[in-house]
C-alpha cells in the first residue's frame, strides 16, 4: 500500500508560517544545543515523517493537528495525539519498521520520529552531527538525571533574565539545590565557576570607571601606501542603528583617535567591493591585495559597550591581551591544526590566518583553553566519584558543546549586529570570512555570546529534549556511518527518510572542523573513534557528498551515485525512500536523475515542502529557494529502456504542468524551476535507461530542455494572449524577481538570460544589439551579467518611432509620455497616427496589468504602470505582495533587504 507522501500533500506547503517562525528568532531549543548547517525545522520534519507512515487517505484535519498546526503554542511545543503515536507504534512493531536517516545531521528528522513514535537509527559521517545525534539519544535515554524539565522551568521563573534564564545567579546556588535540576546544571555550574575565577585571578576583563564592560570591538587596519596614516578598515561605522549611535576617526598625525557621536549618519565606509580600501585622511584607493596581505596584522581595540549599554572610545590601557606566560599551561588544549583549503567558504585564508589558533585573539584563546581543561577535569573527577563510564561520557559530550558555541561567537572573525545590538556568529555566512569589524566578548557578561548565555542554551536545549522524548515508546541508534558504506544486510530496511547535502550549499568537513578541533581536545579520549583525526578537511572528507575542498562536483556525482546503490541495497523491494532535496542548477538535478535511474529507484511523487526563511542571510543577492522539494521513490520494477526523442513532449507537458501547479500555490522564481525539475525526474525515472535515436543519451540535455519549459509557462500563467518574445522575456524577467537588486535594477545572469530568451524564440544579442535593446550588458562584475532597461532608458527613443512591433516597446513609449504630460502626452502620440504591427492598445494595456499584478519589486516602473491605469479608469488593479523566492529579496516595501540563519 502506498503512503501519503507518495500523493499530493497540500498541508506541507502550507505550513510556511510555522517554518518561518521556527526559522528566524524562533527555534525550538534543541537546535539552540549549537549552530548546525541547513536544519530542517521540526514542523517540516515531522510532515515529512508522518507521510511517509500513513495512508493516502490520512484525513488533513489529523495531520495538521499531528503537526501541531491548531495549537496556541508553537509547532514543535505540541505533541503528536497519543492516540496517533500509539498506532504508529504498533504499526512499526508489526511491519517491522525503523526509519533510517544516513545524512541525520542536527537531528530533526530522527528527532521527530520519536516523538511519533517510530524506532530510529541516525547516521552521520561527521563526527560533530554525529555528537549532536548523541545529545538527542543521551536525552532520551538518561532524562531528568541530566535535566529536570519543571525543576528548571521554576527556576526560569523565579530567575529570570530578559526572556530566559539568569545563569549566572543559577550558577551561585547551593550545589545541593543544583543537584536537584539535574547533573548537566551541577557540572556545568561548576566548570564556569572556576573558568571565572581564573579570569577574575588575571584581571581579564577590567572595569571601567566602576562599570562592567560588556563587549569589546576591534577593527582591523592597514598604513596608507602613500600618506603613512592609520587606516581603519570598516564597511560599517554603525554602533546601534535603532539609538543612531555611530563611531568616527579623527586624525592627528598618522594616527587617529575614536570618537562617539549620536544623532546624524556614519561617514562613508573605508572598504568597498573586493575589499578595496580607502584612506580617510589622504583619499589615496588601496589595493585589496595590499589589505589582504596586511589586514589582519593591526587590530585596533576601537570602542567598549558597558553594562548601561554605553559605548565609550577604547583608552589604550585596555589592549585585550592576556598576562605574560598565561597561554603557556593550555598548550594542549589551543588547536595548531591547519584550516582546510575552499576558498568560497574559507576565504579567510587569503588575508594570513593558517592555523585554527589564528582565528582567536590570546584572551579568547585563554577562555577557551581553560574551559576545556575544566570540562576534561570535570569528567576525571565524575570518574573518581563512581559515575558509570558511559554516563560521564555523555555528560562530557554534551557540556563540550559550550567550546563549540562560545568560539563561535567569540572569535576574531564574528561581526557586529548594530541593527540589534549584540553578536553575530562566526559561521552567519555557512564558512569563515573576513569581517572588519569583529567584537571580542566578556565571556562572565550578561550579554550574547557570554557563557552564562551558551550555557543557558544548552540547558533549554537538553531539558526540550527530555521533555518531548521521555514519553517516546520509541529508542533511537546513532552510528558513525558514512552513506556509501552502510554495514546492514540487504533489503533490511523498510524506510529511510533523509535529508542530504545540496551539491556545494555546505563544505561540511572544512567549515564544521571549526568545531571539531575545539572538541577533539575535551573527547578526543573519550570518543576516539569520533575525534581521533587531525582535522575533518584531510581525514574525513573523501566520502562526504558536498562539494568542496578538493572534492568538486564530479565527486558529488560519483558519490551520489554510489550513496543512492548502498541506499538500495539496503532497501527492502516493497520499501519508501523520501530525498529532501533543493538546488537550482541543472546539473545537480541531472546527477539526482542519473543516480536515481543508475541505482534502480522511480520517482512516486514529489511535494514542495517550504523550509526556509523569508529573508535568509545566505541567499541574501542571489537566487535562492524557499522550498524544498520532497521526493518519494520506490524501487523499481523491471522497465523498459526510453528514446528521449518520443518522451520529450511527455516530460516538457509534466514539466508544465507542474510548474502551472506551483504558480497557483503562490511559489515564485527558482522554486518553479525546482518544480519543473522534480517533474522532469517522476516522468523520467520511470524508464531503467535512457537512450537517444542519434547515439549517447543526454540527460543534462533535458534538464536544459526543462528550463526553457519554465519561462514560457510563467508567461500562460500570467496573460493569456499571444505575445512577442520581447515582451515576454521582459515579463518573465519582471514576475520572477529573483533578478531584482535595489541599487542596480533588474540585473539577470547572461547565462539565464540566454536561456530565458531561446525560451522565447529570441536570440540574446539581439535583445542587447538593436536600436531599441531590451537589456544592455553590466559592467566590472565579476560574472557576466545583463540589465533589464526600464521605460526610462527606452521610453523616449521610442515615443519618437513611427511604427511599433513588440508591446513592451508601446508600453515603454506611453509610460515615457505619460511621465512627462499625462494622459494628454499619451493621446498625442496616437493622434499622430503611430502603427502598432502585430498588437492593439488593449493588449499594451494587458501588459501594463500584468506589470502590476505580477512585478516582483515596486520600483519606479510599477509605480508609474499604476498611474497609467488609473488615468485609463483600470484602478481596480491591485498589486501583489510578493511571495516564494520574491520575498527573499524585499522587504515590505519592496526592497532588498532581511537575514537570517541556514541535513537536518
Amino acid at each position: 500500500m502506498g503512503r501519503l507522501i507518495e500523493g499530493n500533500v497540500p498541508l506541507l506547503s502550507e505550513i510556511g508560517d510555522e517554518v518561518r517562525k521556527e526559522k528566524t528568532g524562533g527555534r525550538a531549543p534543541v537546535h539552540e544545543l549549537t549552530f548546525w548547517w541547513a536544519r530542517k525545522p521540526l514542523v517540516a520534519s515531522r510532515g515529512v515523517a508522518l507521510a511517509s507512515l500513513v495512508e493516502p487517505d490520512f484525513p488533513k484535519e489529523d495531520l495538521g493537528k499531528a503537526l501541531g498546526l491548531k495549537s496556541d503554542e508553537r509547532s514543535y511545543q505540541a505533541d503528536p495525539p497519543s492516540s496517533l503515536v500509539s498506532a504508529l507504534r504498533e504499526r512499526a512493531e508489526h511491519e517491522d519498521i525503523v526509519l533510517l536517516d544516513p545524512f541525520a545531521g542536527g537531528g530533526s528528522i530522527p528527532f521527530e520520529a520519536l516523538r511519533l513514535g517510530i524506532p530510529a537509527i541516525a547516521a552521520d559521517h561527521n563526527p560533530v552531527a554525529w555528537l549532536l545525534l548523541k545529545v538527542i539519544e543521551w536525552s532520551k535515554r538518561y532524562g531528568r538525571r541530566l535535566v529536570n524539565p519543571e525543576e528548571l522551568e521554576g527556576r526560569r521563573k523565579e530567575l529570570r533574565h530578559g526572556f530566559g534564564l539568569d545563569v549566572e545567579r543559577l550558577c551561585e546556588m547551593d550545589p545541593d539545590e543544583l543537584s536537584d535540576l539535574g547533573d548537566l546544571a551541577y557540572w556545568g555550574c561548576r566548570i564556569l565557576r572556576r573558568v571565572r575565577e581564573e579570569a577574575i585571578r588575571l584581571n581579564l576583563y577590567p572595569e571601567y570607571e566602576g562599570r562592567k564592560v560588556l563587549a569589546y570591538l576591534w577593527v582591523r587596519q592597514v598604513k596608507c601606501p602613500k600618506c603613512g596614516a592609520w587606516v581603519p578598515l570598516t564597511k560599517d561605522f554603525w554602533l546601534s542603528r535603532k539609538r543612531r549611535i555611530v563611531y568616527d576617526v579623527e586624525y592627528y598625525g598618522d594616527d587617529y583617535r575614536i570618537v562617539i557621536r549620536e544623532g546624524g549618519e556614519p561617514r562613508s565606509p573605508t572598504v568597498g567591493e573586493k575589499g578595496r580600501a580607502t584612506c580617510p585622511r589622504c583619499g589615496y584607493a588601496i589595493s585589496a591585495d595590499y589589505v589582504r596581505e596586511n589586514a589582519t596584522k593591526n587590530d585596533r581595540l576601537a570602542v567598549l559597550l558597558l553594562e548601561n549599554r554605553e559605548y565609550v572610545p577604547a583608552p589604550p590601557s585596555y589592549d585585550g591581551g592576556v598576562p605574560e606566560g598565561a597561554l603557556e599551561g593550555l598548550e594542549e588544549f589551543l588547536p595548531e591544526e591547519e584550516i582546510g583549503e575552499d576558498k568560497r567558504a574559507l576565504p579567510v585564508k587569503l588575508y594570513g590566518p593558517r592555523t585554527f589558533r589564528d582565528l582567536f585573539r590570546p584572551r579568547q584563546l585563554f577562555i577557551l583553553g581553560s574551559l576545556a581543561r575544566a570540562i576534561r577535569d570535570a569528567r576525571a573527577e565524575m570518574m573518581s566519584r563512581g559515575y558509570e563510564r558511559e554516563y560521564a561520557d555523555a555528560l562530557t559530550g554534551i557540556l563540550s558543546l559550550l567550546l563549540t558555541k562560545h568560539a563561535d561567537y567569540n572569535s576574531a572573525f564574528n561581526s557586529w549586529d548594530s541593527s540589534v545590538e549584540k553578536v553575530a556568529h562566526t559561521l552567519s555566512f555557512r564558512g569563515i570570512g573576513v569581517t572588519w569589524n569583529y567584537v571580542e566578548v566578556n565571556p562572565f557578561a550578561k550579554f550574547s555570546g557570554s557563557l552564562w548565555g551558551m550555557f543557558s542554551d544548552i540547558l533549554e536545549g537538553v531539558s526540550f529534549a527530555v521533555e518531548k522524548l521521555e514519553g517516546s515508546p520509541a529508542d533511537l541508534k546513532v552510528e558513525l556511518w558514512s552513506a556509501l558504506h552502510i554495514p546492514l544486510p540487504d533489503r533490511s530496511v523498510k524506510l529511510i527518510v533523509t535529508d542530504p547535502p545540496y551539491l556545494d550549499d555546505v563544505p561540511y568537513p572544512e567549515v564544521s572542523d571549526f568545531f571539531y578541533v575545539w572538541l577533539k581536545r575535551t573527547l578526543g579520549d573519550v570518543f576516539p573513534n569520533a575525534f581521533g583525526f587531525y582535522a575533518l578537511w584531510r581525514d574525513r572528507a573523501g566520502e562526504d557528498l558536498s562539494v568542496g575542498g578538493y572534492r568538486d562536483e564530479g565527486s558529488f556525482r560519483a558519490n551520489m551515485i554510489a550513496t543512492l546503490r548502498e541506499l538500495r541495497r539496503i532497501l527492502s523491494d516493497d520499501g519508501l525512500l523520501v530525498l529532501v532535496f533543493a538546488h537550482a542548477s541543472a546539473g545537480a538535478w541531472t546527477w539526482i536523475l542519473e543516480a536515481l535511474m543508475e541505482s534502480g529507484f522511480q520517482v512516486t511523487w514529489i511535494n514542495p515542502l517550504r523550509t526556509e526563511p523569508i529573508a535568509s542571510v545566505v541567499s541574501k543577492g542571489k537566487v535562492a529557494m524557499e522550498s524544498s522539494m520532497v521526493i518519494a521513490c520506490r524501487p523499481r520494477p523491471d522497465a523498459p529502456a526510453a528514446y528521449i526523442e518520443r518522451i520529450a513532449e511527455d516530460v516538457r507537458a509534466a514539466a508544465r504542468n507542474a510548474v502551472e501547479d506551483s504558480w497557483e500555490l503562490g511559489y515564485r522564481g527558482a522554486d518553479l524551476l525546482i518544480a519543473a525539475y522534480s517533474a522532469a525526474l517522476r516522468e523520467l525515472t520511470r524508464y531503467s535507461d535512457l537512450r537517444s535515436i542519434r547515439g549517447k543519451a543526454d540527460v543534462g540535455g533535458v534538464m536544459g530542455m526543462i528550463e526553457e519549459e519554465v519561462p514560457r509557462a510563467v508567461i500562460s500563467n500570467i496573460v493569456k494572449i499571444k505575445l512577442d518574445p520581447w515582451t515576454r522575456f521582459y515579463l518573465y524577467a519582471r514576475s520572477v524577481g529573483g533578478y531584482y537588486r535595489e541599487r542596480d535594477g533588474w540585473v539577470i545572469p547572461s547565462d539565464d538570460a540566454l536561456k530565458i530568451a531561446r525560451s522565447f524564440g529570441v536570440e540574446l544579442n539581439e535583445l542587447l544589439k538593436s536600436s531599441d535593446a531590451l537589456v544592455e550588458r553590466m559592467a566590472g562584475r565579476g560574472k557576466a551579467a545583463v540589465k533589464l532597461l526600464d521605460f526610462r532608458a527606452r521610453g523616449k527613443r521610442l515615443s519618437e518611432a513611427s511604427e511599433l512591433t513588440r508591446a513592451v516597446d508601446a508600453l515603454h513609449a506611453e509610460l515615457y509620455l505619460f511621465s512627462e504630460g499625462g494622459m494628454d502626452a499619451v493621446n498625442r502620440l496616437h493622434s499622430r497616427g503611430v502603427i502598432f504591427s502585430g498588437f492593439t492598445q488593449e493588449d499594451v494595456v494587458t501588459v501594463a496589468e500584468a506589470l502590476v499584478m505580477r512585478s516582483a519589486a515596486r520600483d519606479e516602473e510599477l509605480r508609474m504602470a499604476v498611474e497609467f491605469l488609473g488615468a485609463l479608469g483600470r484602478s481596480g488593479m491591485r498589486v501583489d505582495v510578493p511571495t516564494g523566492l520574491d520575498a527573499y529579496f524585499k522587504g515590505n516595501d519592496g526592497r532588498e533587504g532581511g537575514e537570517g540563519e541556514g541535513g537536518a
